[in-house]
């Protein structure tokens, strides 16, 4: 009875190393296999991208040469790509044309879209987006007011993101106020980054909050 036991054991832990190795394995083809694909993508992205955008000025782009495009971007892997390499363009070489260019490729209602965004941590993801393409519309302000009371910390890092790449000194008030309420933890290194990084007037910015919040307090504990 003992060795039979033992030999029970003993097959149960060599299936499930083999269900573990499996596991992994399968998990790296698909790693490799999205790796593949993404890379292919993004090389197709790339050429039409540096084409359209060493144009003088991307506003005036045909809309058939936006819709080559939004052919490619505008799955799951190609706005994945088409996400890589404007953000490796725009740090080589600002924000001035790709910024405008990408307002005719990606739109709120376009990333809205459950297809293109995956539903796991959703709102974070899409807060991600507008935040790297610096979109700003009454509907993602919106969306970004409301992320800053988010539970989870992505989301609300995220949301900031948003708000100070608009450059908007009222929407960026506006999100202090709900920073402020408490509802949220938020620490101080998130919101040191948001002032250094604000991309708006930080002189407006500053008189803005003299006029909104009161300092007394801490000036009088000073």
């Amino acid at each position: 009875m003992e060795l039979i036991i033992i030999y029970i054991s003993f097959v149960t832990i060599i299936c499930m190393v083999l269900i573990v190795g499996m596991y992994f394995a399968n998990s790296m083809v698909n790693r490799n296999l999205h790796r593949r694909r993404l890379d292919k993508r993004m090389q197709v992205i790339r050429q039409l991208f540096d084409e359209h955008i060493a144009q003088p000025n991307p506003a005036d782009l045909s809309q058939s040469e936006i819709d080559k495009m939004r052919k490619l971007a505008l799955s799951r892997i190609g706005l994945e790509a088409f996400t890589r390499y404007y953000s490796e363009y725009t740090s080589q070489n600002g924000f001035d044309k790709a910024q405008l260019y990408a307002a005719r490729i990606v739109d709120y209602k376009i990333l809205m879209k459950n297809y293109i965004v995956r539903n796991k941590y959703r709102a974070s993801y899409i807060l991600y987006l507008f935040a790297e393409y610096r979109l700003h519309s009454p509907e993602t302000d919106r969306m970004a007011i409301e992320g800053l009371s988010d539970k989870s910390f992505y989301t609300r890092n995220n949301a900031l993101n948003v708000i100070k790449n608009t450059g908007s000194v009222p929407l960026a008030i506006n999100a202090l106020k709900v920073v402020s309420a408490g509802e949220r933890y938020y620490n101080g290194k998130m919101i040191i980054d948001f002032f250094d990084t604000f991309t708006g007037d930080r002189d407006d910015l500053s008189m803005e909050l003299l006029k909104n919040f009161d300092f007394s307090a801490y000036l009088s504990n000073g």
